[in-house]
């Protein structure tokens, strides 16, 4: 079959409008700096295709169900607290094919593991598929990025110049306003929905706080957090076995019947 001109992924051209955008925005992810660090984009390309040469994978739907099967492993682990070996399994995933769930994922492990620069991240990349999400992923994504970038606030460089009186500002406008953003959003995606609302008037209240009263508050929403527990992070051990468990309990295949160019896409 005849591919089209993406770099990362090798589809045919008769596919519908929506598969052909949901390749579009991961060969686009996979080309992004946050995708690549640093690598060339040859070696990162080789890296796939051994992956999925190693699991017996020979096109790019069977590469979706697979690692779709590897992040529902993943969730099986997070379900149990073993955060650090659901990370394991959502790398593998995210590998396999960058799906916007599986950064939504890794986004959920990186706050529980404290990281909230990096679930900021996770949670940009997510919503830069937004075009095939669903509202209430939109919704939690955001969501997610709100909760990451108010935890995140006292590093900022503007709140760090007020604090240490470099600056002379009496609120938290300047610097803050942007972070009420996404959970605007979010919150008129599902008004209904208990965690965002609350989320919506934790910083609905910062807002109106000066900057001496913000960094106190952000402390004190800090300290209040779970701590980190040994099971958040992914073992040297769990990391060296998890491609091969990936392989043998989610390598997946379409059935025969299969046709790409009627298929619905998989549900994000």
């Amino acid at each position: 079959m005849p591919s089209n001109q993406l770099y990362f992924f090798d589809v045919p051209t008769d596919i519908s409008a929506e598969w052909r955008k949901l390749f579009e925005l991961m060969d686009a992810d996979m080309n992004s700096r946050d995708s690549l660090l640093g690598r060339p984009k040859a070696s990162v390309l080789k890296e796939r295709r051994e992956v999925l040469e190693n699991m017996g994978i020979k096109n790019e739907f069977d590469a979706i169900l697979s690692a779709e099967a590897q992040k529902e492993r993943g969730n099986m682990y997070f379900r149990q607290g073993r955060v650090g070996r659901a990370n394991a399994l959502y790398f593998c995933s995210m590998t396999t094919s960058p799906l916007p769930s599986t950064f939504l994922n890794l986004a959920a492990v990186s706050l529980k593991q404290h990281m909230w620069l990096t679930a900021v991240m996770f949670c940009t990349r997510a919503l830069a598929f937004k075009e095939v999400m669903q509202p209430a992923t939109v919704a939690k994504t955001l969501y997610r990025r709100a909760v990451a970038r108010r935890l995140l606030s006292h590093e900022g460089k503007y709140l760090r110049e007020a604090l240490s009186g470099k600056q002379n500002i009496v609120n938290t406008a300047i610097y803050f306003a942007d972070r009420s953003a996404d959970i605007k959003e979010s919150h008129a995606l599902q008004p209904d929905n208990a965690d965002i609302a609350a989320e919506l008037s934790k910083i609905q209240h910062m807002l109106t706080l000066k900057f001496a009263e913000l960094k106190k508050a952000i402390e004190q929403q800090r300290n209040a957090l779970p701590p980190l527990l040994p099971a958040y992070v992914m073992s040297g051990a769990e990391a060296g076995g998890t491609s091969t468990e990936a392989r043998v309990h989610c390598t997946r295949r379409h059935p025969a019947s299969f046709d790409y160019r009627t298929a619905p896409l998989p549900e994000f």
